[in-house]
C-alpha cells in the first residue's frame, strides 16, 4: 500500500466493538471504542506525514501537546527564564493534568 493511496483511503474509522462502562452517576453505559490495528496504522501514517512539517513551524518555547516535551520541561524553561531576568511570560496555563 503506497502512502498516497493510504492517505486517500482514510475517511472514517472502521467499526470496532467497544466495551461499556458506567459513568460516574451510574445511570447509563457509555460505549468506548477501541481502534482496530488498521485504524492505528492509519493514524501513525498521518502522524508521520504531518508531524515533521508542523513541528518545524512551532516555537521552540512551546510545550503543549508536543512530542518529547512535558510539563516539567515547561516549568524548567520558566525557571531558567526567571533566573536570567526574563520576566515576560506570554502564556503559562495549567490545568488538572495529574501532576502533583
Amino acid at each position: 500500500m503506497n502512502w498516497l493511496r493510504a492517505l486517500r483511503e482514510i475517511s472514517k474509522p472502521n467499526h470496532c466493538d467497544g466495551c461499556g462502562f458506567q459513568n460516574l452517576e451510574g445511570m447509563k453505559k457509555a460505549g468506548m471504542g477501541i481502534p482496530t490495528i488498521q485504524d492505528r496504522a492509519r493514524q501513525a501514517l498521518v502522524k508521520s506525514a504531518l508531524e515533521p512539517e508542523w513541528e518545524s513551524r512551532f516555537e521552540g518555547t512551546s510545550y503543549g501537546f508536543r512530542p518529547g516535551r512535558s510539563a516539567q520541561d515547561a516549568i524548567a524553561r520558566i525557571y531558567s527564564s526567571i533566573n536570567k531576568g526574563e520576566y515576560f511570560v506570554l502564556d503559562a496555563g495549567a490545568r488538572r493534568s495529574g501532576m502533583k
